[in-house]
């Protein structure tokens, strides 16, 4: 688990993300995911934002996308997300 610097693979550990590393990548991923199905809503491909939800993450995320969904008057499309 954990490599000493002399150890000659060492270089192999440093790529490893810890929990809190980890977290932020994933909100960051969500940012964009949410993004891709607020463009999905504006050009009207209404079918595609349920392929994006399959990848959020968090379901602090999932409650976002339903609000971007009210606020972009699509109320339809929130209910089936929520």
């Amino acid at each position: 688990m954990f490599r000493s610097k002399y150890d000659n693979e060492v270089y192999l550990s440093e790529s490893i993300m810890d929990q809190k590393q980890l977290v932020m990548k994933k909100k960051e991923l969500d940012k964009h995911i949410l993004n891709a199905i607020r463009m999905c809503i504006v050009t009207e491909e209404k079918e595609r934002v349920f392929s994006y939800l399959d990848m959020l993450n968090f379901t602090q995320s999932l409650k976002l996308a339903v609000k971007l969904c009210n606020s972009l008057k699509q109320n339809e499309l929130a209910q089936r997300i929520n």
